[in-house]
């Protein structure tokens, strides 16, 4: 059972901002690089590519955007929707299938010898961080942030 959000200890990331009550704060990391992690021998020469993308009530949000900052880059998207592990699209996009969108330093960390990384200029890329307003975090916050702000 995954933890509450209530819960003291949790931190939520989101790509948008969030309309929560006053007893949450939260930080935001602007302007996150982002890119396609895809295989390298898997290239498609007419333009198209397949990215796998989370299905939730986002996901049209999120495929609007995508789909704009490749439209110049690829002649057809073409999105699979799923609800599976990274480690699962990581293992698919080994074994050439598909591609993934994903912050460019976690997918340095993935990147291996049959995988490559290519950039994506976007500007829909901002991490909002939200937690507990306590002032037990007023110290754990700040280190937290430095951490997260590395990762991403």
């Amino acid at each position: 059972m995954s933890p509450s959000f209530e819960s003291d200890n949790v931190i939520l990331i989101a790509l948008r901002a969030l309309p929560l009550t006053q007893n949450y704060k939260y930080f935001i990391l602007p302007r996150v690089e982002i890119c396609i992690l895809q295989p390298k021998h898997n290239k498609d020469k007419k333009g198209n590519i397949d990215i796998y993308i989370w299905k939730d009530r986002f996901t049209d949000y999120f495929k609007e955007k995508i789909s704009t900052a490749l439209e110049n880059e690829y002649e057809n998207i073409n999105f699979i929707s799923h609800n599976i592990d990274l480690c699962a699209i990581v293992y698919k996009l080994y074994h050439g299938e598909g591609a993934c969108i994903l912050p460019l330093k976690i997918a340095m960390m993935l990147k291996n010898e049959n995988l490559e990384i290519k950039k994506i200029k976007a500007n829909f890329t901002y991490l909002y961080f939200y937690h507990r307003d306590l002032s037990s975090y007023s110290n754990e916050t700040i280190k937290i942030k430095k951490c997260l702000s590395s990762l991403m």
